[in-house]
């Protein structure tokens, strides 16, 4: 696969063709990173973005207390570190480091801006990508507001299924195991807490533990049974093929 398909078929460029990156493909190139290598770190500049092509990497930030808050992962397929591309002062404000061996396509910033520049019609594809995001974000956010850490917790479940869920014989599968620790980054809760309200929905079947997994049996009745918003608010946020999940890739 050349870079244009590579770029093409990233969820930020949803709709592009690949010959709409011709002119970017000769400012393209491949980098490996192994596991446990930063891509950057807070502070850095943001002069390039990248495409995965094999591998996760994981978008993450230090607390005071020098516990890790893991933003975000990314996977095959998926573009990350472009948003401060726009910024007048663009630097990195979170950290990235390969979860696992990560095989990516890397574009710097200013071959990327001058390609948007001379291509506005692939901006506006853009732009339209990042409103939907921007709208899920709100959504995911008015949820949390209004839920107890069971509920948040439900809640982040239902966005994780969206992102690593497949179909199994007892409900939807999230195929990537999520630690207790990271469970408690993404809520802003204690793992002990976490721990508890988890057990919580398990006792309730709400959720089902398959070894180190966990299996939805019902996405919509946790959805109804814990979600504030609207059904209907939740299908019009996924009424477009898969985009940029709603965090904030620094």
């Amino acid at each position: 696969m050349g870079y244009g398909e590579v770029l093409a078929a990233a969820p930020i460029f949803r709709g592009a063709r690949p010959e709409e990156f011709a002119g970017l493909e000769r400012f393209c190139r491949r980098r490996h990173f192994d596991q446990g290598t930063y891509l950057w770190h807070t502070g850095d500049a943001a002069d390039a973005m990248f495409i995965i092509r094999s591998g996760e990497v994981v978008l993450s930030r230090l607390g005071p207390d020098g516990d890790e808050f893991m933003v975000e992962a990314y996977h095959d397929g998926e573009a990350f570190g472009q948003l401060p591309f726009f910024d007048l002062v663009p630097v990195r404000v979170i950290d990235a480091r390969a979860g696992t061996a990560l095989d990516v396509v890397e574009v710097s910033r200013e071959a990327f801006m001058a390609h948007l520049r001379a291509h506005p019609d692939l901006m506006m594809r853009m732009l339209g990508v990042y409103s939907r995001w921007i709208r899920q974000r709100d959504l995911s956010a008015s949820e949390l507001a209004f839920q107890q850490l069971a509920g948040k917790i439900a809640c982040k479940l239902l966005d994780l299924v969206e992102v690593y869920g497949e179909p199994c014989d007892d409900g939807r599968l999230i195929r990537r195991h999520f630690a207790q620790h990271e469970l408690a980054a993404m809520v802003g809760a204690s793992r002990e807490s976490v721990n508890r309200a988890l057990q919580r929905l398990l006792n309730n079947g709400d959720v089902i533990r398959r070894g180190g997994e966990l299996v939805i049996p019902d996405v919509d009745k946790l959805r109804t049974r814990y979600a504030w918003s609207a059904p209907e608010d939740w299908e019009r946020s996924r009424a477009v093929d898969r985009v940029p999940r709603p965090s904030t890739v620094r």
